[in-house]
């Protein structure tokens, strides 16, 4: 696209198959058509083949060889007229560097779906339709077709290689029966063709690339980062992925090289500090990593451990001024405290029934009656009898005043009734 604006032409290197930083320079020479039987070193060589040329060259997939980024910073020296442009899932950090980040495609909102003909011009839709035309030349987009081709691309948080494995299924499924098997995304984006690298064979393939080229400490933080359901503070993780043997590990550092790395993004939370979350994909990698991992039941303890001792706080500062922070704190967080309150139900019930109960006046304020009636009455459930008579009357009392809220009075003065009478007796 851009060959008509160098007077000395385009070079595409491809470096994906490089470990070796070393052979950077060896696969640009090869890649110039330069010969490498002089004397003079590799880099001089080049520089003195390209000098003032003004030519574009075109360094793909970096990222496993990042200590040659002095080279590309040497060649630009240089050479006054060259133009370097790098794709790497890392950036090189190098003097004069502009990052662009590259984002996923726009997709669709299902509940809110534009006219069929709109629909066709937004990218992630057009992917899907032209690659499912490629296995199946009769496949177009129709009203009854359209939902479910919207969902599978917002479920694939609108990345290309997925959208691209998805639509080759298009032989077998139909865009509906292809949504409801997008459960674990993971082990339906297979197939891909042939003739492209075994890393963009397979969704998994290419996450795994990713990963593997973490530091330990790094894929191990990635992987804890996992138990969060839709994000998490930097506090939330310091308290859940460190451990006492690790406190050496810099956690700022390490989040800093997963954003690096594009595993992690970053967002402004409901209080402006600073909220990580990890596209759909990538979390449900993590999660994978994290129960094959053998820490799962720990990391999952210090998790809900965490939610347990925010809730305690967040109680007390619900009565306060400052009410309104507090309710979008825990508006925030309310998908790790339903997991947490879900694993905490399978052997922890007497937290279960704290943390329901601390959050009764949060799902009050903010129109969760029936969610935290489901909750309480399970995690009652769950503790059975044999409980202090106060936490008891305490989530009696809770569950009475979310009864009411749903206009179930006859239940609420009920669950009233049989909580003040343990108190009376507490």
């Amino acid at each position: 696209g851009v060959a008509d604006h160098f007077e000395d032409k385009v070079f595409f290197v491809p470096l994906a198959s490089l470990a070796d930083p070393e052979l950077v320079l060896p696969t640009l020479v090869q890649a110039l058509d330069l010969s490498d039987r002089s004397t003079e070193s590799l880099l001089g060589k080049v520089q003195s083949t390209l000098g003032n040329k003004h030519l574009l060259l075109l360094l793909d997939n970096f990222e496993q060889v990042l200590d040659a980024s002095p080279v590309v910073v040497e060649l630009l020296g240089a050479c006054p007229r060259l133009k370097i442009m790098v794709t790497s899932r890392e950036a090189l950090h190098v003097h004069g560097e502009h990052q662009f980040h590259v984002p996923p495609l726009g997709i669709a909102d299902p509940a809110n779906l534009p006219t069929i003909e709109t629909m066709k011009s937004i990218p992630a839709i057009a992917l899907f339709t032209e690659r499912a035309q490629a296995v199946k030349p009769d496949f177009t987009l129709t009203e009854q077709n359209a939902m479910p081709v919207a969902a599978i691309c917002t479920q694939l948080d609108g990345l290309p290689l997925a959208i691209e494995l998805a639509a080759a299924h298009i032989r077998l499924l139909s865009p509906r029966e292809m949504q409801t098997r997008l459960d674990n995304r993971l082990l339906l984006l297979t197939g891909g063709p042939r003739n492209l690298p075994p890393r963009q064979r397979t969704l998994r393939a290419a996450i795994d690339w990713s990963y593997n080229l973490l530091k330990k400490e790094e894929q191990t933080l990635f992987t804890r980062l996992g138990v969060f359901v839709g994000g998490c503070t930097l506090a939330a993780a310091e308290a859940v992925c460190i451990n006492k043997e690790e406190q050496g590990f810099n956690l700022q550092e390490g989040i800093e090289s997963l954003l690096d790395k594009n595993l992690v993004k970053r967002e402004e939370g409901a209080d402006g500090d600073s909220w990580f979350t990890m596209l759909e994909l990538i979390h449900e990698y993590a999660l994978e990593r994290l129960q094959a991992s053998g820490e799962e039941e720990e990391i999952r303890g210090l998790h809900s451990a965490y939610y347990v001792v925010l809730t305690d706080r967040g109680e007390g500062e619900l009565k306060g001024s400052a009410q309104k922070a507090w309710l979008d704190r825990l508006e925030q967080e309310h998908a790790n405290i339903r997991s947490a309150l879900t694993w905490l139900l399978s052997g922890h019930t007497s937290l279960a029934l704290r943390l329901s109960g601390t959050m009764s006046i949060f799902w009050h304020f903010r129109s969760h009656p029936k969610e935290g009636v489901r909750w309480l009455k399970d995690a009652l459930a769950a503790a059975g009898r044999d409980i202090p008579a106060l936490e008891r009357a305490r989530a009696l009392h809770a569950l009475s005043l979310l009864s009411r809220d749903k206009g179930n009075h006859k239940e609420s003065i009920a669950w009233s009734e049989e909580s003040l009478a343990l108190y009376r007796e507490a």
